[in-house]
């Protein structure tokens, strides 16, 4: 019984170490321009303290041109202010362009 189990367990440690480590770690395609989006909107609303993100989506413009946009919900003494932040790339070299931002209501 007790070389029974012991097979059982080094059995499934060696499955574990076969699970790669990364494995739900995986950013979505926008984490990074996320991140410059947030970036941008903290340099430009410093007093603001950002209490909702959204992804909006992708708009494919051209082979070097794609725009990524983002919602984000900024908070002073407890007025809301919604801003848009549009984040311009170049998919070829996953180089930023841009970052523009606009108040929404």
């Amino acid at each position: 019984m007790k070389c029974h189990f012991k097979l059982t367990m080094l059995l499934v440690m060696a499955a574990l170490f076969m699970i790669p480590a990364n494995i739900g770690l995986a950013q979505p395609e926008y984490a990074k321009w996320g991140q410059a989006a947030v970036s941008e909107v903290k340099a430009e609303y410093p007093d603001y303290e950002l209490k909702d993100y959204s992804y909006d989506g992708k708009v494919v413009i051209s082979d070097e041109r794609e725009q990524f946009t983002f919602t984000m919900t900024l908070e002073k003494n407890g007025e809301s202010q919604k801003v848009k932040a549009y984040v311009l790339v170049n998919p070829q070299t996953e180089e930023q362009i841009e970052v523009s931002l606009e108040e929404i209501d």
